[in-house]
């Protein structure tokens, strides 16, 4: 319900919410807009990128304006999304309440460079402190 209505929102083409694991340094899917033909599994793992995780776990969102365009050329991770056909993402971080913990996130991406402004994220982090308020209690 939540994606459906960020999409709402913002007319990302891909979203999912994420469970963090940082122990194991995973990424445990839990939900994902618009459900494809063969959508990952509920709880399929993905390796966290370091850079990413340093920026949520100060409670920062990272944005990618235009995949692949950074230093050194794009990392695999990269080259998946760009394969698939998005030009750029956002994460924005899930925290508990005292800003302690990073337990989630909400990852998005479109199919045109610098397509996420402020207003997006600014909705976006509205809607992942509620997910995070309501997820806090079980994780």
């Amino acid at each position: 319900v939540s994606l459906r209505r960020l999409r709402g929102l913002i007319p990302f083409g891909l979203g999912s919410i994420s469970l963090i694991d940082l122990h194991v340094g995973e990424a445990a899917l839990i939900a994902m807009e618009p459900i494809y033909r063969t959508p990952p599994l509920p709880g399929t793992a993905a390796p966290l990128l370091p850079e990413i995780v340093r920026t949520l776990k100060e409670g920062r969102h990272f944005v990618v304006g235009h995949i692949g365009r950074g230093n050194g050329g794009p990392n695999a991770s990269d080259r998946l999304m760009l394969n698939k056909g998005w030009k750029s993402y956002a994460c924005v971080p899930m925290c508990r309440a005292d800003n302690s913990e990073l337990i989630g996130t909400i990852a998005m991406a479109a199919d045109r460079p610098s397509f996420f402004t402020d207003d997006h994220i600014q909705q976006a982090g509205k809607i992942a402190g509620s997910l995070a308020r309501f997820l806090a209690r079980w994780v």
